[in-house]
Order: C-alpha cells, then sequence, then structure tokens
C-alpha cells in the first residue's frame, strides 16, 4: 500500500490558480485581502452587538442604538 505525500500546502496548485487568475490580478489580490479584512472583523462583531444591547437597549436609548 503506497503512501501519499500530503504537505500542508501545496505550492504547484497555487502556481496554478494564480496562473488561471492572472487575467484578473486586481481582482484576485483585492478579494484575498478582503477575506483577511473579514476573518480579522468577524470576531468583532458579537462584542460590538453585546455592547449595544448592554449599554444601549437595556437602557432604553434608542437614540444611541440607532447611531450605534
Amino acid at each position: 500500500m503506497a503512501t501519499s505525500s500530503r504537505t500542508f500546502f501545496d505550492w504547484n496548485l497555487l502556481r496554478r490558480v494564480l496562473a488561471f487568475a492572472a487575467p484578473y490580478k486586481t481582482r484576485f489580490w483585492a478579494s484575498v485581502a478582503l477575506a483577511i479584512l473579514l476573518a480579522v472583523i468577524t470576531p468583532i462583531r458579537p462584542l460590538l452587538i453585546q455592547q449595544t444591547v448592554n449599554a444601549y437597549i437595556l437602557k432604553e436609548i434608542p437614540r444611541m442604538v440607532v447611531l450605534v
């Protein structure tokens, strides 16, 4: 039985994807940057919701809810 020598990251596959995306280079790198930004921002959203509920909704300050 042959064992596969799979690695964590496949450089050949990345080269193939980059070759395919070459005509769309700007859009490709913009989507990569936005994906990284979204990965950073996503965990912050529940904290913002918690802050909104605790600080403004429970204290019945509707003007601040709209502002937030």
